[in-house]
């Protein structure tokens, strides 16, 4: 007993070890290949499916990743906020994954207190943003040549004077990712309570 326990320990450790190097690598593929790496990205969430001791909440995680991904990005793409010179494809498949971590790789923050959560969740989320931006996977639009309510683009337009300015743009992306990322482990919570574990009983919280 006590061997199948270190064994299933070390599996997990190895999964979480996995899970962070293929976030940071699907991160990487899709910034700087954009839809040409999907092939290499899809036999990377493949590959975790295939190890994971948890495949069906894994897999609900990430179809929650995507959907929760593809109404925030499409929002911001449709406000011209966020401009692609294609469909984003690999973005959606990264939100998807981004959320599969939320167990593994990104464990370590669940238990941190909320405001910490959301400071961590700006940071990181708006510099993610920021950095597509330098590697030119993503344009980002100032906030009073998008379509964002008026409020916020007259803020924007006499903060710019003549110069035109990305700063606040991210820092719209910023207080999204505060709030979005101590819901995500909300989420992940739920989905984890709700879905079988490897023995093929329900998790209660």
């Amino acid at each position: 007993m006590l061997q199948r326990r270190f064994i299933a320990a070390q599996g997990l450790s190895r999964l979480t070890l996995f899970n962070l190097v293929a976030f940071q690598l699907i991160w990487w593929l899709g910034v700087l290949y954009g839809n040409q790496s999907l092939l290499i990205i899809v036999i990377i969430l493949w590959a975790h499916l295939f190890i994971s001791p948890r495949q069906s909440r894994d897999a609900k995680l990430f179809l929650m990743g995507a959907l929760i991904g593809a109404v925030i990005d499409g929002a911001l793409i449709q406000s011209g906020l966020l401009i692609f010179t294609e469909f984003p494809i690999w973005l959606g498949l990264l939100w998807g994954y981004l959320f599969v971590c939320l167990p593994y790789s990104l464990r370590f923050f669940s238990t941190f207190p909320v405001l910490a959560k959301a400071f961590i969740g700006g940071i990181s989320g708006g510099g993610s943003y920021y950095s597509g931006e330098i590697f030119g996977a993503v344009q980002l639009q100032s906030l009073h040549h998008s379509d964002l309510p008026f409020l916020l683009s007259d803020v924007a337009a006499v903060s710019d004077g003549s110069q035109p300015s990305v700063m606040l743009s991210v820092l719209c992306i910023v207080c999204i990712w505060a709030v979005l990322f101590p819901l995500m482990f909300v989420i992940e919570q739920r989905i984890t309570s709700k879905a079988p574990n490897a023995t093929g009983r329900i998790n209660h919280v």
